[in-house]
């Protein structure tokens, strides 16, 4: 005769027996949503990626010095990153810049964060948050230290370039 379990036998042989759960099926609508999101997220990281490539990229071009002296004047602004005035100075020379084709002026960056940015400043006795004025010829013209708002900055650099 079989003898029956009480409730707390039941539940005790119930924990030492191994269950399994079989996961439905996904549909294929909830396949193909799951790929959105993927493909959205992948779309993200990418574009990041982009971002990121170019804007190093513009940051080395800016950052080469070689092209003093190539036919077009150019502004050269002593930057630290870290400066709070450099970083004024940088906004508001990019946005008096933007009245300007680079085939007229050229805009570089001697970073004080690299050695090469820290010996052209030291050669041309400049320190941070100054612009350094270069003719077509790479002869330095005029330093003009910050603060300086955009709009005297535009007559400056079309003085510049009218002098030239």
């Amino acid at each position: 005769m079989a003898q029956k379990k009480s409730g707390k036998a039941r539940q005790k042989a119930r924990k030492g027996k191994a269950t399994t759960v079989t996961a439905k099926p996904l549909t294929r609508r909830e396949s193909m949503g799951r790929l959105g999101v993927f493909a959205a997220i992948g779309l993200l990281v990418a574009g990041g990626v982009w971002w990121s490539v170019s804007s190093v990229r513009a940051d080395q071009f800016e950052q080469d010095l070689s092209r003093l002296g190539q036919g077009t004047p150019a502004i050269v602004q002593v930057h630290d990153p870290n400066c709070a005035p450099c970083l004024v100075l940088e906004r508001e020379t990019r946005a008096a810049l933007k009245g300007f084709d680079d085939a007229e002026l050229t805009y570089l960056v001697a970073s004080l964060n690299t050695t090469t940015g820290q010996a052209f400043a030291a050669r041309h006795g400049a320190g941070y948050a100054t612009l350094l004025f270069f003719d077509a010829d790479a002869q330095l013209t005029r330093r003009l230290r910050a603060p300086a708002d955009r709009a005297d900055l535009t007559v400056a650099f079309r003085s510049h370039i009218g002098a030239n």
